[in-house]
């Protein structure tokens, strides 16, 4: 019976230097100084305002040598976002830079930051406007999918209106979890929400 079991699961090995290209000889504190108070400051992750920019670190990231899960995670979000750095969806916020900070052991996202109301809080002017609103976030999210991407967890306060434009954007897309779990919330996804796809919690 012994002999029969098998000797071991084989997990494929991940090779780090993939990494390389995103990898910054920086700090991403001192690259990108707050210009103000923390707008999220956890053990895992720091969101501030830099120069009117939007930073997001993930700490303790990207080190050489992590867990092979790990950094092939961190390896599908950064071709994600060179990805949408590079199309620059419009109801996106402008991704600027983004990468491995190397003296911080950090990843590091810079993007614009939307100055406005999120969709729970935004009054429309009238019937008219509700419903162009409507099919904006629509079209929005039929655009994203046809990229090939997903949200995941879109409600209302992912989903701002800008100020200056009135132009809709959705926010928080895309993200990193350390823990790969992706992000999902029970209010606006299906029932079936521990099988359900991302895409299907969009929709």
């Amino acid at each position: 019976i012994k002999q029969e079991e098998p000797s071991g699961i084989s997990i494929p090995t991940f090779d780090s230097s993939e990494l390389d290209p995103y990898r910054h000889p920086i700090n991403h504190s001192r690259q990108f100084k707050e210009d103000g108070d923390f707008l999220i400051e956890t053990e895992e992750k720091e969101v501030y305002i830099s120069d009117g920019k939007l930073v997001k670190a993930w700490l303790n990231m990207g080190v050489r040598g992590d867990d092979p899960v790990t950094d092939f995670q961190v390896l599908r979000f950064l071709k994600q976002l060179s990805k949408l750095a590079s199309i620059r969806p419009p109801f996106l916020p402008e991704i600027f830079e983004f990468g491995i900070a190397t003296k911080s052991s950090s990843v590091y996202l810079v993007s614009a930051f939307i100055d406005g109301l999120t969709w729970s809080d935004y009054q429309c002017a009238d019937f008219e406007a509700k419903l162009s609103l409507i099919h904006s976030l629509v079209s929005a999210v039929e655009q994203l999918h046809h990229l090939g991407v997903s949200h995941g967890d879109i409600h209302p306060g992912n989903v701002m209106i800008e100020s200056a434009t009135n132009s809709l954007f959705i926010i928080d897309i895309p993200d990193f979890n350390q823990a790969g779990e992706e992000q999902k919330n029970h209010a606006y996804s299906p029932e079936y929400i521990d099988t359900c796809s991302a895409l299907e919690r969009d929709i």
